[in-house]
């Protein structure tokens, strides 16, 4: 007969038994078998079984031909989940929270970063990042447990991954993000992603677990009997930007009420909808323009986001050996004009298994080719900011033509700003990475239930990532020139060019026994004890000049002066020792022990161990009763744990280091400072970073309880989960008096908590014939507190205008900013200040607002209809509350467009309680 889903396609990889006995697996192309039966009868059952699919019993009978039908199973708690370790457990008996993602939801996802591909989809999961082509996306599980990064550890195929973010210019200039290494993973090869979130189950990974687990499993090869399957995925995608900041619609260019032609802000007089001259007059003539609101003049400006990727893979294998094979491109242009935004990604994979007697010999080589292109954005000239230099009444689209005399920058309108279709073409930031990561692992059975593993995974990574600013000049019988000259301003842009270059690595071996005995009929064990020996390094070379020679030419020799240089390399070693043990009774309780101890380099020598237990619980609690015991209830369990993780320190912090020595000039802020070598000589002095051998790690411990409920045979299910997690012994840099010869140093500075909530639900409330309807979703509460600092507060993040900081007592990432100037008078009450004119003063100290950068709640939602093959799925992803300090909109309000200019239609008016204070 033949073995069949219920679209008539055939199931390679059914297995088929008879008493128990597997008798043989589908391998043909059609899912035909043709099998005998061992020492049966015609009263013998067959069983055709499949992961996810419903298991059938067909009756031998008097029939020579079964044709069997496997219908999906909705009840998922049977599978095969990868969890720590590499460790495959029944997704039942897993004490803590283990969210899986298969393959196919991120393949059907059609993003280029795998990660991007579950938001909304796992609850007590952020994933933020950016839109630009090729940008970083972050994740955050559980809230924020650390003052000195959140991002989960990355691993496939049981090995650790490089994950460092690059970027471009600063974190307030010319910033530009150019991804990490999760990038380099081609979405097509997942087979599956798990995503483990408490202290419990990460505890075996050691201490860069401490924030959670992203486990990705790669695709493998099946037993096809020798045959080759090759399988090709294409997509196109689309991207528009959806918001546009809101702007005023009353007032134009000018200042203080008074048309300008040469401002770039809308301080000016209200619209009057008449031809209006603007701009400087260039050979006789002047441009001119209605002077009335362009509503979509911002949005005519971004093109639609166009994207394409193409992946074709083989596999096969028979008995013995398997092999899986693919080959990917990605190209992406962003909604940025032209090709400015543009991110291009090749991948190759290659993965086997070999099987003599007791040895497996398995392996994976994984490489990536990436260059992206990006607009750089902050403060300085950036196409960002210079945008809302333009007054709203001016076509931005129009400023699109460099040959135009008008357009160009001696004759561009407004001295204040560059024409940002110029910035467009002579500033970018470039990376070219290669990466490559995989694995060799051998399994031998030494005896039966006793396995020895070895396995050495490795990940090396090259960047190289380019600057560049060209220089901005102006014809000296300019306009522009002249009004410069006369102000004494600085005259155009020197240029920039900056060139780094990165080589890292992690290697990782591990080695472990793993043993398991049924010991009676009622209880089976398994246990696992092992090392890891991990080294990371990483090593960077840079350069950069400030000042341009022969424009447009980016090398580090075009400058009048020597460029600035610097090397820095980093080496970190951690071993690892851990064991786990698994026991479960009658298949209803399921318990597990985990144990970890590591050792850092990055720590005192003397106190450089760190140990962390775990321990986790399971009740089937349905397995008590007969089939409709529990009425609707299908399935039903209950699962608790607690554990520790431990986290160290960064590289080279613990003891003094020596630098370079500088002699600096006194008062002058670095100016005509000395740099050794000088005249042949080289000095050396101690770093100004002063080390503190008295550092501990991190220790986090975590409580869980929760439960997986399952309806109606699988047409309904609910997960839900109450965690606490508490981080003690925070590290993280202080500032410290500079009469200590130090700038700063490396502390515990105090304990932070988080505690929540975690709900999933999901259902088929349709499934018609070829028609199914499956929808879920996810809810998750945290609740953050600092509770110890070493001192009042520490600064996080932020401008001079705004910060953000760590206050005992309060969530983390409390806002401080400088707010309108208040008295109290001798009764008590609170008065706004305000100047001669009635306007606010400006407080001259921060005060914190009572505002948080922390959002109240998470949700997602997806719905996914499929017929006959074709699926639609959309998901939603919402996170409410939490406030964030926008630069754009500070900027939009110094230029007049911020439709909040607009209060009282720029009429005077008296700010209600306000005194002039003398």
């Amino acid at each position: 007969g033949k073995v069949v889903d219920r679209n008539g396609q055939p199931i390679l990889g059914a297995t088929v038994a008879v008493k128990g006995t597997t008798i043989g697996t589908i391998s043909d192309d059609n899912g035909v078998y043709n099998l005998r039966i061992p020492n049966g009868s015609k009263s013998d059952t067959i069983t055709v079984s499949f992961l996810g699919m419903q298991t059938a019993y067909m009756p031998v009978g008097n029939n020579s031909t079964i044709d069997v039908t496997l219908m999906e199973d909705d009840i998922a708690v049977e599978e095969v989940e990868i969890t720590a370790l590499g460790i495959s457990k029944q997704r039942k008996a897993i004490g803590y929270a283990a969210t899986k993602v298969d393959g196919d939801d991120i393949i059907n996802a059609k993003t280029s970063n795998v990660i991007a591909s579950v938001a909304g989809k796992v609850a007590g999961v952020e994933v933020m990042g950016n839109a630009g082509p090729g940008s970083t996306q972050n994740v955050m599980i559980r809230g924020a447990a650390s003052l000195s990064g959140n991002q989960p550890l990355y691993i496939v195929d049981g090995v650790p991954i490089i994950n460092t973010m690059s970027s471009g210019g600063d974190n307030l200039n010319n910033y530009t993000d150019l991804g990490s290494g999760l990038n380099a993973i081609n979405p097509n090869d997942i087979e599956s992603m798990t995503i483990l979130k408490g202290a419990a189950a990460t505890a075996l990974y050691g201490s860069r677990a401490t924030n959670g687990v992203v486990m990705i499993t790669t695709k493998s090869g099946k037993n096809t009997n020798g045959k080759m399957i090759v399988t090709y995925d294409g997509a196109v995608s689309v991207q528009r930007v959806g918001y546009i900041p809101e702007v005023q619609e009353q007032f134009g260019q000018g200042w203080d009420g008074t048309f300008s032609r040469e401002e770039n802000g809308n301080w000016g007089p209200a619209y009057t909808n008449q031809n209006q001259a603007w701009g400087y007059i260039v050979d006789n003539s002047q441009q001119v323009a209605k002077y009335q609101f362009l509503k979509n003049r911002t949005r005519e400006f971004y093109d639609l986001g166009l994207g394409n990727s193409h992946a074709l893979s083989a596999s096969g294998g028979n008995e013995k050996t398997s092999y899986y094979m693919s080959i990917s491109n990605n190209h992406e242009n962003g909604v940025i004009p032209g090709d400015h935004d543009t991110y291009n990604r090749t991948t190759i994979s290659v993965k086997g298994s070999h099987t003599w007697n007791r040895l497996k010999f398995s392996s994976a080589f994984n490489y990536s080719n990436e260059k992206t292109v990006a607009v750089q954005a902050g403060q300085g000239h950036t196409m960002a900011k210079d945008l809302w230099d333009v007054p709203l009444h001016i076509s931005l689209v129009d400023l699109g033509d460099l040959d135009n005399k008008f357009n160009q920058n001696s004759n561009y309108f407004t001295l204040f700003g560059i024409n940002p279709y110029y910035l467009l073409e002579n500033q970018n930031t470039e990376l070219h990475r290669n990466k490559v990561y995989g694995k060799v692992q051998a399994d031998i059975e030494i005896v039966k239930g006793l396995t020895l593993t070895y396995r050495f995974g490795g990940d090396i990574m090259n960047n190289k990532i380019e600057d560049k600013r060209n220089m901005v000049l102006f014809d000296v019988d300019s306009e522009q020139y002249k009004y410069n000259s006369k102000d004494d301003q600085t005259i155009g842009e020197p240029g920039y060019y900056s060139l780094s270059k990165y080589t890292g690595y992690e290697i990782n071996n591990d080695a472990f026994l793993t043993y398991s005995k049924r010991l009676s009929d009622n209880w089976n064990l398994s246990a696992i004890a092992g090392m890891n020996v991990q080294e990371v390094s990483s090593n960077k070379l840079s350069g950069e000049i400030n000042a341009l020679v022969i424009p447009d030419f980016y090398n580090l020799t075009n400058s009048s002066s020597d460029p600035k240089t610097s090397s820095t390399l980093s080496k970190v070693r951690r071993v690892g020792a851990y064991a786990n043990i698994d026991a479960d009774f009658k298949s209803m309780l399921y318990l597990t022990f985990t144990m970890r101890n590591d050792w850092s380099s990055t720590l005192p020598t003397d106190n450089n161990s760190y140990a962390y237990p775990g321990m986790t619980a399971a009740w089937i609690f349905t397995e008590l009763g007969n089939d409709g015991h529990f009425g609707p209830l299908t399935f039903g369990k209950v699962r608790a744990s607690y554990g520790w993780t431990g986290k160290d320190a960064t590289a080279y912090r613990v003891y003094d280091f020596y630098v370079s020595s500088v002699v600096r000039n006194p008062g002058y802020n670095g100016v005509n400072d000395l740099s050794f070598p000088i005249g042949g000589s080289q000095a050396w002095g101690i770093c100004q970073i002063m080390g503190n051998p008295k550092i501990k790690p991190e220790r986090t411990n975590e409580f869980e309880i929760g439960t997986e409920l399952v309806f109606f045979n699988g047409r309904l299910d609910f997960d839900g989960a109450f965690y606490n997690k508490y981080t003690k012994n925070l590290i993280a840099s202080l500032n410290v008096d500079n009469s200590t010869g130090y700038t700063s140093t490396l502390y515990n500075l105090g304990d932070i908590s988080n505690k929540g909530y975690e709900l999933s639900i999901g259902g088929t409330p349709v499934k018609l014939g070829d028609f199914s309807w499956r929808v879920s979703a996810n809810f998750s509460q945290n609740f953050n507190k600092v509770e110890k600092l070493m001192l009042d507060e520490i600064g996080l993040e932020g401008f001079s205008s705004a910060m953000i900081y760590a206050v005992p007592g309060k969530a983390i990432g409390q806002f401080k900013t400088t707010p309108a100037a208040t008295v109290t008078d001798p009764q008590g009450k609170v008065h706004t200040v305000v100047d001669a004119k009635g306007n606010p003063k400006t407080s001259t100290d921060m005060q914190y607002v009572g505002k948080d950068v922390n959002e109240k709640f998470r949700t997602g939602l997806t719905n996914r209809f499929e017929y006959k093959g074709f699926s639609l799925e959309a998901t939603l992803d919402l996170h409410y509350g939490g406030y964030m300090y926008s630069k754009t909109r500070e900027y939009l309000g110094w230029t007049g467009a911020g439709y909040y200019t607009n209060f009282n239609d720029r009429n005077p008016f008296v700010v209600p309680n306000s005194v002039v204070e003398v």
